[in-house]
């Protein structure tokens, strides 16, 4: 099914001031496109791309004040503008409007808004907007949606064994969003939101037909309805055949909707608290999209300490006092 919204939800969700054309309100958007007038408004056009003619219109300063230089010689031009098919024009708080083209748009019933916001920071909640309500969006089962300290994760994995980090990370005061289905949707080149496709996602099903209401038993906090995605965690029981990255040198990325989103492999038989584990890979990240990387940070300083170890050589004793090492057994370890 094709997805669309009306000028009128483009209105309330911007905040946006109806100048004109509030009979044709219920005009569908169908297309995520800021399209910029010019050569339209001036008559130079016969007929417009089928992607303008499907996408919003914003007014920009210098077509504006071109029109009001040329006054009422441009009233047929603004007539032939206006016979176009596109759904609204939208103006940004420092955009003069010229009368002579809000008479125009009145004529013909075109829906004209105005923002409250100047010319970049509304594109840019317009933009983002469209692509929200209008980008490509999948939907996915047998994965749960967590916030765990603030990140948005997704956890994927046998049932079970999401079932006890989900229980663990409620009792630690996270959020859930959807334990078992959710809708991803495309929001930018780097950027994806998810949210829970039901409200019955709430419930987390415990064991055989037995179901728990999350915010009943775990508190009013404990859900949201959706959340910017950061992290892919994904847990497997414990192989002992196979090697795992421990220090996280290694990044890997799974494609949603063509964003890289990372990746991170937890194998759940040698932890006591899966839990703690998921929260570190959440802190982890969340220092990584600040520009810090502690996986680097050690191999750096682990690097300065060694320096040219086939030349100079490092004690035991430098390494445990560099890394606040404990000794568990006596030896000596100053040579």
């Amino acid at each position: 099914m094709e997805k669309q919204i009306k000028v009128s939800d483009l209105a309330k969700n911007l905040s946006l001031k109806v100048l004109t054309g509030e009979e044709s309100l219920d005009k569908q958007i169908l297309l995520a496109e800021i399209h910029y007038p010019g050569i339209e408004v001036i008559g130079s056009a016969d007929k417009i791309s089928k992607e303008a003619d499907n996408a919003i219109h914003v007014l920009d300063q210098r077509i504006t004040d071109f029109i009001s230089e040329l006054g009422e010689k441009i009233i047929p031009d603004l007539n032939h503008y206006f016979s176009f098919k596109f759904p609204c024009l939208i103006a940004a708080k420092d955009i003069q409007i010229p009368d002579i083209m809000l008479e125009a748009a009145k004529a013909v019933g075109k829906p004209i808004l105005r923002s409250s916001k100047n010319q970049s920071e509304f594109s840019h909640d317009l933009r983002t907007y469209l692509e929200q309500e209008l980008g490509p969006e999948t939907f996915s089962n047998n994965m749960t949606l967590m916030e765990v300290l603030g990140m948005g994760l997704i956890i994927v994995g046998p049932k079970h064994l999401r079932l006890n980090a989900v229980i663990e990370l409620l009792r630690q005061k996270q959020r859930i969003i959807s334990f078992n289905s959710v809708r991803m949707k495309y929001v930018s080149s780097d950027k994806v939101t998810c949210e829970r496709i039901k409200h019955a996602d709430k419930l987390i099903e415990i064991d055989k037909n037995k179901f728990i209401n999350v915010d009943e038993y775990f508190g009013e906090g404990s859900s949201r309805k959706k959340k910017e995605l950061d992290l892919i965690i994904k847990l497997e029981n414990w192989n002992s055949k196979k090697d795992y990255d421990r220090l996280g040198i290694h990044k890997e990325c799974v494609s949603i909707l063509g964003v890289d989103i990372p990746k991170v492999t937890i194998p759940t038989g040698l932890y006591r608290s899966i839990g703690a584990v998921i929260q570190t890979a959440a802190l982890a990240r969340r220092l990584d999209m600040q520009g810090i990387r502690s996986t680097d940070t050690f191999i750096e300083s682990l690097s300065s300490t060694i320096k040219t170890p086939f030349i100079k050589g490092v004690s035991l004793e430098e390494v445990k006092k560099k890394f606040g090492l404990e000794l568990l057994n006596k030896v000596d370890i100053k040579n």
